[in-house]
């Protein structure tokens, strides 16, 4: 039962450049960003960043644990790639528990630099979470140079996988 999983494990651990060991199989990306929001701490007046138009497994995850954390949801307007990107960053505080966006915008397919935004990141101790659903397959996507805290890829896209599966 387990060496079908564990062989499409580590099939993603190449294409990703992350250890197999910490790949898991899930049913969706709402349940992969639901788990992060789970597993990421936000204190009160701590806020997480998500971007306008943002799918919405996205978005309401964070806006639930917010709620519960007394913290705050920044939702992040730009129109272009290089503005989103260097918004973004020039959003970044302490104040800033966590990003969670996509590498890709569903919405007009602008791409972020996920690279520069995780540098940003580390500088101020945000959580990084990416949703690659719009990009995994179609772009390469090096995991293990990016570090990002928590990373959600849908299966149906580009992947060309079944639909009701993800990686986590």
């Amino acid at each position: 039962f387990f060496d079908d999983l564990d062989e499409v494990k580590l099939a993603f651990s190449k294409l990703f450049n992350v250890a197999a060991k910490n790949v898991a199989l899930i049913p969706s990306t709402s349940y992969g960003i639901s788990t992060a929001a789970k597993n990421i701490k936000v204190d009160p007046g701590q806020k997480i960043i998500v971007l306008k138009d943002q799918f919405p497994s996205n978005v309401y995850p964070w806006s639930d644990l917010v709620r519960k954390c007394g913290g705050g949801l920044e939702i992040l307007d730009a129109e272009s790639s290089n503005e989103i990107t260097s918004n973004l960053i020039n959003s970044l505080d302490e104040r800033v528990a966590a990003v969670a966006i996509p590498n890709v915008r569903w919405t007009d397919g602008a791409v972020l630099d996920i690279y520069k935004i995780k540098e940003a990141c580390r500088e101020f101790g945000a959580k990084l979470i990416l949703d690659l659903t719009q990009s995994a397959g179609a772009m390469t996507t090096d995991l293990g140079s990016i570090q990002p805290d928590f990373a959600v890829i849908a299966n149906y896209k580009w992947m060309l996988g079944p639909y009701s599966t993800a990686f986590l």
